[in-house]
């Protein structure tokens, strides 16, 4: 993504050992029902040690909504130094989620906020 610009799909690391960054004034911008900002793995449990790295901003509005999402691969890395922002309009939502992937690393150093219902601010169901 260059720097300053807005992506407003999610992001999905296919394989394994990949690295999404999100840079110093980029954002991902998504919204609607079950639209993750980052997905991790995409539920093959055979993918492992991804890693995102946020220096930006991720934003989700939407039931369902996870900032950034690891489906259950192993040794994820998830790094926080910018702004996750999640917006739950009526199901669970969370700033972090990894939903099962043993070994994880996830460090933050800035903010991540969730408002509405059924939401979380950080990792959840973490077989860490």
């Amino acid at each position: 993504m260059p720097n300053g610009t807005t992506e407003t799909t999610s992001q999905t690391l296919p394989a394994s050992n990949d690295t999404g960054t999100i840079q110093t004034g980029e954002t991902i911008a998504v919204t609607g029902s079950d639209v993750d900002g980052v997905v991790m793995n995409n539920l093959s449990q055979a993918v492992t040690s991804q890693t995102v790295l946020n220096d930006g901003g991720i934003s989700t509005t939407g039931q369902n909504g996870q900032g950034i999402l690891n489906q259950g691969g192993a040794s994820p890395t998830i790094t926080n130094n910018g702004t996750i922002l999640t917006t739950s309009t009526g199901a669970s939502a969370h700033g972090i989620f990894n939903n099962g992937g043993s070994d994880a690393v996830i460090t933050n150093t800035s903010s991540i906020t969730t408002t509405g219902t059924a939401v979380s601010s950080g990792r959840q169901s973490c077989a860490c």
